[in-house]
């Protein structure tokens, strides 16, 4: 290599030298644009079923509907389960919506003190409630989300005022019962 005029070195060098440097900068060239196709999930959303992450990072669409771990268990599975296979405490017969999500079903204000999970998961009328009752049963062995962050989504986001998430850097947002329901077909995997 010639020390003095760098430039000089690539005109000295062999032809088959030039041509076999020209080939791997033309194979990095063409590759770019498929490495940049690439997708990945948010580094900052850490585990992408906290709500937190699920909303600073965008994941309403943002993994093309695939959740970051294994989907909570469907309305149907927890409507077709073994009653020994719910969550101790919660009795498939038994478990009422109100007590275990925090506040009533909707439509089911005056039902509050009969209205039971079960009914909820079969709730025809209403899909948000059988969606509610499979993400708070599966919360258990599928979180996160908590079951205390579920009951806070239905108390705070679907039947209050707005359920606020936390944020990286403190960003955060208020979810109301359109973003919490979204936040549930994703648990769930029923995003499109």
């Amino acid at each position: 290599m010639n020390q003095k005029h760098p430039e000089e070195s690539v005109t000295q060098a062999p032809a088959a030298s030039r041509q076999g440097r020209r080939k791997l900068i033309q194979a990095g060239l063409a590759s770019a644009p498929v490495l940049l196709a690439l997708k990945s999930t948010p580094v900052l959303a850490g585990n992408c079923k906290h709500p937190s992450g699920f909303s600073v990072s965008g994941n309403l669409s943002a993994t093309g509907g695939k959740n970051c771990a294994t989907r909570f268990p469907s309305i149907n599975d927890w409507v077709k389960a073994d009653p020994g296979l719910w969550p101790s405490g919660y009795p498939r017969d038994t478990a009422l919506f109100g007590a275990a999500l925090g506040a009533g079903a909707i439509g089911h204000d005056a039902d509050i003190g009969t209205f039971r999970l079960i009914d909820a998961l079969n709730d025809a009328s209403n899909p948000l409630n059988a969606k509610a009752a499979a993400v708070f049963l599966g919360s258990f062995n599928s979180g996160p989300p908590s079951f205390s962050v579920v009951q806070a989504l239905w108390t705070d986001g679907v039947r209050g005022g707005g359920y606020a998430t936390l944020g990286y850097k403190s960003e955060s947002a208020v979810w109301h019962q359109t973003e919490v329901e979204k936040y549930f077909d994703y648990l769930l995997g029923l995003n499109p």
